[in-house]
């Protein structure tokens, strides 16, 4: 867990660089330190070295704050620091970028449509450079019905599926493969290169909110293309971009300051009238609220400007500030965690998705130990033991708390 000093140092840190890119961008001189408060400048002498550098460190922020000179000036302790743990994240996210090289590569000749998110096309999308981001995991995403064959090609490159009971049914053509493939967006795979993991994590949904977004077919004809070495790599468009991002820090309950950078930089190629429209959006609007609370959004897109901000939007606030002081997920309750679900958005097939995951996830339809498929009774068995234990610990939890 990182301070509340820490963390309020670090959204300012990370807010002036990109105040300081859109100042180049529009032609000003991102060099000037007019940008910079006194209490900025107090803030930053005041703070321990050490809580200042977990904050950065929590929130992915090395590779940002190294690359600005003003932000080594105000933190003169960490520059040196700031600069060798950047340097690896660049060089982890350059391998990254050749995982993606190869994966559209291996893709492309075996004739299977493919898009790849976030990672490196969004970096090139936001900042043009392929280590903005710094490291990360490679996301492939294909139609549902090429899942089987994408599957099969990772495989034949040494690619091994991460074992879980779940994974075990999605290629099935049986009735738990296709309940499988319903409830759940993505499988693990892994491989050994030269003595390091590489990760990627195939999607057959491009998000968890959903019918945010449409299938893979619209959002393939739609695509954005970018290069990388020469080499074709097919991404979401801009537009599309934004709103998985959205979706992504919401899922995520808005817990990583990177995440909300990705979402600033890319509102930068859309006009206001656009941007207008965009609030719309539930997941957008509320993610522009937590944006704006970090201080992170740029004068003409702030609230002020527009009258879509609500009252709900204020929960979504406490609610980033809280987790964007923690180190993992674990502080949410079950209920929780399956009402915030839902709240992902409205839609029907939304809310079965959610429902059938909390009554019976994939897992469950498998035996623990040998992975083999349990029969629909044997399920019910469990779950219903399950359900039955769970309340059996919540009826002794309140009736210790009425004692």
């Amino acid at each position: 867990m990182v301070s509340a000093k820490s963390l309020q140092v670090t959204r300012q840190l990370a807010g002036l660089v990109l105040q300081r890119e859109r100042e180049a961008g529009e032609g000003s001189r991102p060099n000037s330190a007019c940008g910079v408060s006194s209490q900025l400048e107090a803030s930053c002498r005041s703070i321990p070295a050490e809580d200042l550098l977990a904050a950065i460190r929590r929130h992915r922020l090395e590779t940002l704050l190294a690359a600005d000179p003003l932000v080594l000036q105000l933190i003169p302790l960490l520059a040196d620091r700031l600069k060798v743990l950047a340097r690896k994240e660049q060089m982890e996210a350059l391998a990254l970028a050749s995982l993606t090289r190869e994966m559209a590569a291996l893709f492309e000749r075996a004739g299977i449509p493919m898009l790849v998110i976030k990672g490196v096309p969004l970096a090139l999308q936001t900042t043009g450079l392929l280590a903005a981001r710094g490291r990360g995991d490679c996301d492939l995403f294909v139609d549902p019905a090429d899942l089987g064959e994408a599957t099969t090609l990772l495989k034949s490159v040494g690619f091994v599926l991460c074992e879980t009971n779940g994974a075990r049914g999605i290629g099935s053509d049986g009735i738990y493969g296709h309940y499988s493939r319903f409830v759940s967006i993505e499988i693990s795979l892994k491989r050994v290169v030269g003595g390091k993991w590489q990760w990627i994590d195939l999607h057959w949904h491009v998000t968890h909110a959903r019918d945010v977004l449409p299938g893979f077919q619209i959002l393939w004809k739609r695509l954005d293309e970018l290069s990388i070495n020469g080499q074709t790599i097919f991404t979401l468009n801009h537009t599309d971009a934004l709103l998985h991002s959205c979706c992504h820090a919401a899922m995520d309950r808005w817990m990583s300051i990177r995440s909300l950078i990705d979402i600033e930089r890319l509102t930068r190629g859309f006009s206001e009238i656009e941007l207008h429209r965009l609030q719309r959006q539930r997941l957008v609007r509320k993610s522009f609220a937590v944006l704006e609370d970090c201080n992170l959004l740029a004068d003409s897109v702030k609230f002020s400007k527009y009258p879509a901000f609500r009252v709900s939007d204020r929960h979504v606030i406490n609610d980033a500030r809280k987790t964007q002081l923690m180190a993992c997920r674990t502080d949410e309750s079950l209920l929780n965690f399956g009402l915030r679900h839902l709240r992902l958005s409205y839609s029907p097939i939304n809310w079965l998705v959610k429902l059938l995951l909390m009554l019976a996830p994939p897992d469950v339809l498998f035996h623990p130990s040998t992975g083999s498929p349990l029969s629909l009774p044997q399920v019910a068995v469990r779950r219903i033991r399950k359900l039955s234990q769970q309340v059996m610990i919540w009826g002794n939890a309140s009736q210790r708390f009425h004692r």
